[in-house]
């Protein structure tokens, strides 16, 4: 009985109080989409009074929307304001205004001729990744208007920067010798509160003068593109200015030696210093050959790149004028298989050798590793 006094208020039946609301359908709200006029909201390459020719844009006055009619919900034509109006318009007018794609890695850049990177503004920060592209991590330069040509400092490849915003104005507001843009100096640099300093800034003036003294000496009885190889890595010389191969180059002459190679094959990478860079040694390559071809290169690089390793082989045989040098130097090798490698301004940057075959195959192998980032000798 009491169970049935709890339960039975709950099992009355109420009704449900819902208020008056009209429910509108989906059919009523495509009608008034269509309903809507076309102007205001064009497809790509269409003309209408809200696309304003990109030759008409003078000043951030012109960016400015006229916004939506009321009742509506405005389109991106009709809101957008400043650089986002200005891509929709460019795209509307089948310009891309802010160039996205990645830059040119299809070849490396030099002095004579750099990748062009073009810019609207004073300053243009690039990323370098090398060539071919993600061989190394991405370093970030600065190219300006008053400094336009930057090169990579682990790729060496060289990039200038394309000005290609408002012209020069005389009014004392932006681009002019009296406003405040950051090449207003023109005196070849950035233009900020004082350059990164270097370790230059710390080397004696002396120190300076001695070493390019010796250097420029010492260059004195060889070609023009001699100096190249060996000034620039020698005494007098800036660290900055000094070509060394990196590891990302070691490792791409490793690669190349290996696609040559018709024999197993040891392959060695030697900076211009004679110092081990890469080194690998091929599945049943011998490894008497380990040492050979450490030696190959360092034959090389003992010479500042001059020649091959055979360079040395009619001197030092009896009767010549360089017989014996193969005992010098911790030992020489004065055959073939080892091959200066100078990058593609005539640069010496290291040396690469080669050993596991025949004379012949060994300099075939080292000339096609020594090529797969830059340039090398192929006779004396």
């Amino acid at each position: 009985m009491f169970l049935r006094r709890v339960a039975a208020p709950v099992l009355v039946k109420r009704a449900v109080f819902r208020p008056a609301v009209v429910p509108r359908s989906f059919v009523t709200t495509v009608t008034r989409y269509e309903a809507r006029p076309k102007g205001g909201n064009p497809a790509p390459g269409e003309s209408d009074k809200l696309i304003t020719p990109l030759d008409q844009i003078h000043s951030e006055k012109d960016l400015l929307p006229p916004g939506g009619t009321p009742g509506t919900v405005p389109t991106d034509l009709e809101q957008a304001t400043g650089l986002e109006r200005l891509e929709i318009l460019g795209k509307m007018q089948g310009v891309d205004v802010f160039d996205m794609r990645p830059l040119d890695a299809s070849r490396k850049g030099t002095l004579d001729n750099p990748i062009v990177v073009k810019s609207f503004g004073d300053e243009q920060y690039l990323g370098c990744t090398g060539c071919p592209v993600d061989s190394h991590v991405v370093l970030w330069l600065t190219c300006s208007r008053d400094r336009p040509v930057e090169r990579c400092m682990e790729c060496g490849s060289v990039y200038k920067m394309e000005y290609v915003g408002p012209q020069e104005s005389h009014d004392g507001h932006g681009h002019s010798h009296h406003g405040h843009d950051v090449h207003d100096d023109a005196d070849g640099a950035h233009n900020y509160q004082g350059e990164p300093k270097t370790m230059a800034d710390f080397v004696a003036f002396s120190t300076l003068t001695y070493g390019l003294s010796f250097a420029l000496i010492f260059a004195a009885s060889v070609t023009a593109q001699q100096v190249n190889r060996t000034l620039t890595n020698g005494w007098g010389s800036m660290p900055s200015q000094r070509h060394y191969i990196n590891h990302t180059q070691a490792l791409i002459v490793i690669n190349a030696g290996i696609a040559a190679s018709s024999v197993p094959n040891n392959i060695a990478v030697l900076d211009p210093s004679s110092q081990l860079v890469a080194f690998l040694r091929m599945d049943n390559a011998y490894l008497g050959s380990v040492d050979i071809s450490m030696k190959k290169a360092k034959t090389v690089t003992s010479f500042n790149g001059q020649f091959p390793s055979y360079g040395l082989l009619n001197r030092s045989q009896p009767g010549g004028d360089l017989f014996g040098i193969e005992q010098t130097n911790g030992g020489l090798v004065v055959f073939g298989g080892g091959q200066p490698i100078y990058d593609y301004e005539g640069y010496f940057i290291g040396a690469v050798g080669v050993s596991g075959g025949t004379v012949q195959q060994d300099v075939d192998t080292s000339v096609a590793a020594a090529e797969s980032v830059g340039t090398t000798l192929t006779s004396v």
